[in-house]
C-alpha cells in the first residue's frame, strides 16, 4: 500500500510537470527549416542586403564575411536563424502566434542569440503581445557565443499570443544575430510546486524506513 501510494504520487507529479514544461512554440530549434514562424525580414538562401534572414547550419554559408559556426541545439548538423540587421525600427525577426494560451498563468519565453560578426552588436527584445519582456545583446567580441534570455509574461484574460523577437539596433553596419532553441512555457503553479515537496517528502520517508528494516 505504501508502495502504491508513493508510485501515485510519482505519477502525479510526472503529469504535473509535463504539462508546465511544454513548450508551446512550433519549430523552436528551426530543424523543419523556413516554417512555422514568419518574419518582417525577407528569406534568402544567400545574403547580400540588409533586412534579410536564413535557416542554415553555418552563418559562413549564407554570408562567407560572417563567422563559422554551429547551431544552438546539441548534435551535429542543426539549423539556425540567422538575420542581418535592419535600419528600421519595429520589424520583427522572428514571430509566432501561440493559440493555446491558458488564462491567468505565467508563461516563461526564452531563447539563445549569439553575434554572427565582430561589429556592431544586436540588441535583441523578446516581446509577448504589446509587452516587452527585455533585451539581451550578444558579444560581438566572440561572435558564436550564445547568450540566454528569459522573460515572464502572465497572460491575464488572452488565451493566444504573438510571439516576437525584433533587434532594436538600427545600424547597417554589422549587426548580425543567430537565434536558436525558442521556449514558450507555461511556470509551474503552487500546487506543482507542493507536489514537488510532497515527493521529496514521500521519497525520504521510504528511504528511512527502508533503512530501518535493514537494521
Amino acid at each position: 500500500m505504501r508502495i502504491c501510494q508513493s508510485v501515485g504520487v510519482a505519477l502525479i507529479l510526472f503529469c504535473a510537470i509535463g504539462t508546465a514544461q511544454a513548450n508551446l512554440i512550433t519549430n523552436a530549434d528551426f530543424s523543419a527549416g523556413n516554417t512555422g514562424f514568419t518574419s518582417d525580414y525577407t528569406f534568402v538562401t544567400s545574403n547580400i542586403a540588409i533586412t534579410e534572414y536564413g535557416v542554415v547550419t553555418d552563418p559562413q554559408t549564407w554570408n562567407t564575411n560572417l563567422f563559422s559556426f554551429g547551431d544552438h541545439t546539441p548534435g551535429p548538423g542543426g539549423l539556425m536563424l540567422v538575420a542581418n540587421g535592419s535600419s528600421t525600427a519595429g520589424l520583427s525577426v522572428w514571430r509566432q502566434t501561440i493559440a493555446t494560451v491558458t488564462p491567468n498563468t505565467t508563461y516563461l519565453f526564452s531563447g539563445f542569440v549569439a553575434s554572427a560578426f565582430n561589429q556592431t552588436a544586436p540588441v535583441m527584445e523578446f516581446l509577448a503581445g504589446t509587452t516587452s519582456l527585455g533585451t539581451i545583446t550578444p558579444s560581438i567580441a566572440t561572435p558564436g557565443t550564445y547568450a540566454f534570455f528569459s522573460g515572464a509574461w502572465n497572460s491575464g484574460s488572452n488565451t493566444s499570443v504573438v510571439l516576437r523577437i525584433v533587434d532594436n539596433n538600427l545600424e547597417p553596419q554589422g549587426n548580425d544575430v543567430v537565434i536558436d532553441d525558442l521556449s514558450f512555457v507555461a511556470v509551474p503553479e503552487a500546487s506543482t510546486v507542493s507536489l514537488i515537496g510532497l515527493s521529496g517528502f514521500v521519497g525520504m520517508v521510504m528511504l528511512r524506513r527502508r533503512s530501518r528494516s535493514t537494521n
